[in-house]
């Protein structure tokens, strides 16, 4: 998703992420990419669950 599809669904202003929310990142994944995930904690939200 481009950052103003994520502003629109995440409910903040494009770009003001880090205004609203300080600290957590949200990232458009590769999930073909193993090294996505390469983090000291992942949190998946569903419904991407099977």
């Amino acid at each position: 998703m481009i950052e103003s599809a994520l502003a629109e669904h995440f409910g903040y202003p494009e770009g003001g992420l880090a205004e609203r929310c300080p600290g957590p990142v949200v990232l458009d994944h590769a999930w073909w990419d193993p090294a996505t995930f390469d983090a000291d904690l992942t949190v998946i939200v569903g419904p991407v669950f099977p």
